[in-house]
């Protein structure tokens, strides 16, 4: 019965290696965030993402600029709130909220922005470039 347990150098270094293999691949998995879902522009990483949330504190933050869109994030909860805040103090009215999208009004020009839920815990806002407190 003892012989059964007794390993073979070869099963040991098998082992050793399968358990380095398991360990290499897990530490890479979390190091890239591959775990999180995919984001809807390639400009920024998931990475650069979240380094971006911590340094704001979860509060709406600017992620990158790709395609004449302006892409932010923030913390689900209290968002949509953000949002709004950040486009009143560029001149902007909400008018309304149709599901995931926002429209907004500044004298006759209208805006919409739209919203993405990333995770169940982050929102990604679309806002096109350029739109400043003295432009449209």
């Amino acid at each position: 019965m003892a012989k059964m347990w007794k390993l073979t150098s070869l099963k040991k270094v098998a082992i050793l290696l399968g358990f380095s293999i398991l360990v290499l691949t897990g530490s890479l998995l979390y190091y890239s965030k591959a775990y999180y879902p995919s984001l809807p522009f390639d400009s920024a990483t998931k990475r650069d993402v979240l380094h971006v949330l911590k340094l704001a504190e979860g509060k709406l933050a600017k992620v990158t600029e790709e395609d004449g869109y302006e892409w932010y994030v923030a913390r689900q909860g209290e968002a949509d709130e953000q949002l709004q805040d950040m486009m009143t103090d560029r001149g902007w009215q909400l008018v309304e909220q149709m599901g995931s999208a926002f429209l907004f009004k500044r004298g006759e020009a209208t805006l919409i922005i739209e919203s993405e839920m990333w995770t169940r815990y982050y929102v990604l806002f679309q806002i096109p470039s350029g739109v400043r407190s003295s432009q449209v």
